[in-house]
């Protein structure tokens, strides 16, 4: 996360300029970190903050956090809407080089919802986590289909068609 408009992020960002407030930031960095091989901001008008990432064995580059943006940057969204709160989590998948944003989506209820883990499986499914007190998240296949009081957590899966596999409060 970073305030700085002139944060070290390469040539060829996916997001040249930084939008107001602090923005997430993410590198990539050649395996002796002699050199900076890509990076971009990531964020819209107010507070974006990155959690967690994960690398595909294609190297691909997905991204999880929490955003209170109503215009964070959004690519082929499963989800287009700032659903309000303080904050929704959101999704972010690039290129190995951080230069493109494969897609970009918000995922959310109405309440304050933080994406707070990301990986990919075996297949390349991206399976995320959180913690929501919103009652009406995206649920699909569920084991609780309804927050079950106060701050729960969430756990959901993503397949590479950008599809939801299953969504579900914990």
């Amino acid at each position: 996360m970073s305030r700085s408009a002139n944060f070290p992020i390469g040539s060829n960002p996916a997001q040249f300029t930084k939008g107001n407030g602090n923005d997430g930031v993410i590198v990539s960095l050649s395996p002796t970190a002699a050199s900076l091989f890509g990076g971009t901001f990531l964020g819209g008008n107010n507070e974006d903050r990155i959690s967690n990432l994960s690398i595909s064995s294609t190297n691909e580059i997905v991204v999880i956090g929490s955003t209170s943006s109503p215009n964070f940057p959004l690519q082929q969204p499963m989800y287009p809407t700032y659903n309000g709160g303080l904050s929704d989590a959101f999704i972010t998948r690039y290129n190995q080089n951080l230069s493109t944003v494969l897609f970009s989506t918000y995922f959310g209820g109405t309440n304050d919802d933080n994406g707070n883990t990301i990986s990919f499986d075996s297949q390349n499914n991206i399976i995320f986590g959180g913690t929501t007190n919103s009652n009406n998240i995206p649920t699909l296949n569920e084991i609780y289909k309804n927050n079950r009081g106060g701050n729960d957590v969430f756990l959901a899966k993503i397949l590479p068609n950008r599809t939801l596999d299953f969504s579900t409060y914990i």
